[in-house]
């Protein structure tokens, strides 16, 4: 048997079990209507599902998120009050400590000589792992950023020395590397 005539067993052998269903004038219409509908919906729905990030290019995106940034929040107004402060837009420097797959732990230092920390959440990986020939930024630990995020919620980290930290919980938004404080090349753009 070659080739071709298994092929048309097959298509029989399937007319046959759901021609029983449907009737078969109707079932090659049908089919290609619902192929239609799932196709378009699934592109329209994956559209609106972040609609203000879909329609908007990276650099658009950057520049809106900037636009809200609350200059006046700092991480003691996150760390004191965090109901006075959830909701606001931020832009933090600090250095890169831990890189988990949906966020990380950022660190700079406080005025007074302690350290600030802050879990940021990310909604796809940071590009960690390049080769020469790709030319794209990468981010690491111990590296300098800035991010832009939403600020979320106070979230308690147990630290490799074992004592407990509550920090701010950002929703982050852009990452872009230390000598690029205006997010003019950002390493990293959420999908938000």
């Amino acid at each position: 048997m070659n080739h071709q005539s298994r092929s048309k067993g097959q298509a029989r052998r399937f007319r046959q079990v759901f021609g029983r269903i449907l009737p078969f004038q109707w079932f090659d219409p049908l089919i290609a209507i619902a192929l239609l509908s799932f196709g378009c919906g699934g592109a329209i729905s994956e559209r609106n599902l972040g609609a203000e990030k879909e329609a908007l290019s990276d650099a658009e995106f950057v520049a809106s998120v900037k636009a809200q940034i609350d200059d006046q929040v700092t991480y003691e107004d996150a760390a004191d009050d965090i109901e006075r402060v959830r909701g606001k837009v931020v832009k933090w420097r600090g250095d890169i400590v831990i890189i988990w797959n949906d966020k990380l732990l950022i660190a700079s230092p406080s005025r007074e000589g302690d350290w600030n920390h802050s879990v940021l959440m990310i909604d796809h990986p940071l590009p960690q792992d390049t080769s020469v020939e790709d030319l794209k930024q990468t981010v690491s630990t111990k590296e300098g950023v800035y991010v832009l995020g939403r600020i979320v919620d106070l979230q308690t980290v147990v630290l490799e020395t074992g004592s407990d930290l509550t920090i701010p919980h950002l929703e982050c938004y852009v990452i872009s590397k230390d000598n690029d404080r205006t997010f003019s090349n950002p390493v990293w753009v959420g999908n938000k």
